[in-house]
């Protein structure tokens, strides 16, 4: 069948390669066949390979928009997850004013408190029914 017939559009490279090779047929006065089937078969392999060449294109271009997709997916759990560890395990990040304040905090003299506040002990958490400890006002 006739590509024209099937309204397919060839690309203007093998439209021009054909248009080429008829035009210097035409010079030369050769009128053989086996030449214009040498040249029909080149064409036909030539609409193949470009046809072949559109479908790995757009192959390519679904695995990059797979790929960023996965990126970006992959980049907001990894965020998600970051972001909701420390309020699940109420940790902080270790940094280097931390932990010189966890230290000096261990070498505080003062450590102990007031007198009337000693009984409470340091190591339990919060605990909202017991009061804080904190010095009285005097004034």
């Amino acid at each position: 069948m006739n590509k024209l017939t099937l309204g397919i559009r060839l690309p203007v490279e093998i439209v021009l390669h054909a248009l080429y090779y008829d035009k210097l047929k035409l010079r030369s006065g050769a009128d053989d066949q086996p030449d214009a089937d040498a040249i029909r078969s080149q064409l036909q392999s030539d609409v193949s390979l470009v046809r072949e060449n559109e479908a790995l294109r757009s192959e390519l271009m679904k695995m990059k928009l797979y790929v960023s997709d996965m990126q970006k997916n992959q980049g907001s759990s990894t965020k998600g997850i970051a972001a909701a560890a420390p309020t699940a395990t109420g940790s902080r990040k270790h940094t280097f004013f931390s932990s010189m304040s966890k230290t000096l905090g261990k070498l505080n003299p003062f450590k102990h408190g007031s007198k009337d506040t000693f009984h409470i002990d340091d190591n339990i958490g919060v605990d909202i029914t017991k009061p804080r400890r904190r010095r009285f006002s005097i004034s």
